[in-house]
């Protein structure tokens, strides 16, 4: 299996657009596209030609295809076991950058999960879409942002399909073969940008972006260790040190790391970071994460009455 190229050791590759946010199923908004006509299996896909899925699409009316130009490369595979998908890469509708979407249909409607290229690269489904699981069933590699300029602001996930038809991180499942193909090119990454925040090797960049660079691929390799590999509490490891750094995008890695630990993160850790923390913006989000932890445990209780 060949790995993501290995961009990570150029200087820019594209702009990362925001947080990613694990998308829920969306429906398509036209309904007079007969279900009953979707492939059933690879077999059956071979009928539904090109100018079909543009079709589907266009009429779906997720993401923004207009013509043929728009459907920038697809595929029909199995994303669950007896299900076939259609995978494509279409205009996100907005000013910069491509979608991926994967599209399925039953009898009574069609729906579509959707992952935006939030790191300002290309979806390569040569690439991007492999069988881990053994059973034919496919899974998706993506590239997701953190705060800044790529390729120094990466973290890679692998999804699939899970129960109820939904989307689901399944790194930690297939963490031997990430850590074979993707986490080498985390490793270079944080090489790489040590190595231009300790030579300045780029004058006109400011110290402020090679120290988010530094501590982006950091990030990524405790996110690592502990999403992938599940050891307890990595993403924490230096949330302390970047809660105090003098550079906005570092704190915010800091606060992220706190805000991914979810539920397993102890009242303890977070009350450290707030106690030492000099910039209001690293009190205002511990208090936010605070607020955000109650809540989760209020809901919880809840479905518990």
């Amino acid at each position: 299996m060949t790995m993501r190229p290995a961009i990570v050791v150029l200087l820019f590759s594209g702009l990362c657009f925001g947080q990613f946010r694990l998308p829920e199923a969306e429906k398509c908004e036209d309904e007079t596209f007969s279900p009953d006509s979707w492939p059933h299996d690879q077999e059956s896909a071979k009928q539904m030609g090109r100018a079909e899925v543009v079709d589907f699409l266009h009429r779906c009316g997720i993401g923004d295809v207009k013509g043929d130009m728009d459907l920038h490369d697809y595929r029909f595979v199995p994303m669950e076991k007896g299900r076939i998908y259609l995978v494509a890469v279409i205009p996100t509708g907005g000013t910069i950058g491509d979608m991926l979407a994967l599209y399925h249909c039953e009898p009574k409607s069609c729906i579509a999960f959707v992952l935006s290229d939030s790191a300002g690269t290309d979806f390569d489904l040569n690439k991007d879409l492999v069988s881990l699981s053994g059973d034919g069933v496919y899974q998706v590699i993506s590239a997701n942002c953190l705060t800044g300029s790529a390729p120094f602001q990466i973290v890679y996930y692998i999804y699939e399909i899970g129960e109820n038809r939904s989307l689901r991180d399944a790194s930690h499942k297939y963490q031997k073969w990430y850590t074979e193909h993707l986490y080498p090119a985390l490793v270079e990454a944080n090489r790489v940008a040590q190595l231009n925040q300790a030579t300045l090797a780029f004058p006109f960049r400011k110290l402020e972006e090679l120290s988010e660079d530094t501590a982006a691929t950091q990030f990524a390799l405790d996110d690592y260790r502990e999403r992938v590999l599940g050891v307890r509490d990595a993403r924490l490891e230096h949330a302390i040190e970047w809660s105090l750094s003098p550079y906005h995008h570092v704190r915010e890695l800091a606060l992220r790391a706190l805000r991914d630990a979810g539920e397993s993160i102890r009242s303890e850790q977070v009350m450290s970071v707030l106690e030492k923390a000099k910039f209001d913006d690293v009190r205002n989000g511990v208090r936010e994460i605070q607020d955000e932890r109650r809540q989760m445990r209020l809901e919880k209780e809840q479905k518990h009455q």
